[in-house]
Order: structure tokens, then sequence, then C-alpha cells
């Protein structure tokens, strides 16, 4: 499953555009996966700060 690395995240919600299942919610203005989460890559592939590891 992939993480957020909250230190890095600067809340842009770019991710959250691409992820067709809802796996990612914001609190607090940053971001997390959660269980949902099909592993398709899609958010680590529009994150524009590399905040999203596998």
């Amino acid at each position: 499953m992939y993480k957020i690395d909250a230190s890095q995240c600067t809340g842009c919600g770019a991710c959250v555009s691409g992820c067709y299942t809802n796996a990612i919610v914001e609190a607090n203005g940053k971001y997390t996966i959660t269980d949902d989460c099909v592993d398709c890559g899609v958010c680590q592939d529009s994150c524009p700060v590399d905040a999203i590891k596998a």
C-alpha cells in the first residue's frame, strides 16, 4: 500500500484527483491514504513533490 510522507506533503491535492477509489483523505491540510487503496500508483505519479512512496 502507498503511504504519504506528511513531512513532504504540501497539501496541494494533486494526488486526490487521480484516485478512482477515493482512498485519499484530507485532515489538517495534509493527505493520507486509507485501506481502500488498490496500489494502482496514480497518486504517486501525480505528486509533484514525490511525497508518496510504495
